[in-house]
């Protein structure tokens, strides 16, 4: 039996502004976006469905979608955290990660410009050093040339 089903009952987040306690393992339940936010303490928040796990402390929020759920403990046994959620409308939330999707995109176009550019002074430092090989007969080299003396 894993951690999803030890937990208990399962308590909602819901459109209220809620003070949250944490003493233990808390199962938790957006019913609306919003951002969970840790008020005091170190948390570990595993989100149903993600493979990572968060760890958040003082002043570190994370967005939660309409029907996402997770589990949430203090970072240490016997410790204790407090959280506060709050609903976020989703419209803001939206546009804030349009904003953020079109400026990655943008520095991956730049990055793929750069690296173009690299690839092409790879290719013409390996063409030099091909004909540079070329020219030089082998009794012609400097190392020859100083063992000779």
């Amino acid at each position: 039996m894993n951690k999803w089903h030890q937990s208990g009952s399962l308590q909602t987040l819901t459109g209220t502004p809620r003070q949250l306690h944490l003493a233990g393992l808390l199962r938790l339940q957006a019913r609306r976006t919003g951002w969970l936010q840790v008020a005091a303490g170190k948390v570990w928040i595993t989100r149903k469905g993600d493979s990572a796990d968060h760890v958040l402390a003082a002043g570190d929020g994370l967005w939660l979608g309409a029907g996402e759920q997770l589990l949430a403990e203090p970072w240490r046994t016997g410790e204790a955290a407090d959280l506060r959620w709050a609903q976020t409308p989703a419209a803001p939330v939206q546009r804030l990660a349009r904003g953020r999707v079109g400026a990655w995109r943008a520095a991956a176009r730049g990055l793929r410009a750069v690296a173009g550019r690299l690839a092409a002074a790879a290719r013409s430092a390996e063409a030099m050093a091909n004909r540079a090989q070329g020219s030089i007969r082998p009794g012609d080299s400097i190392a020859s040339a100083g063992a000779l003396q």
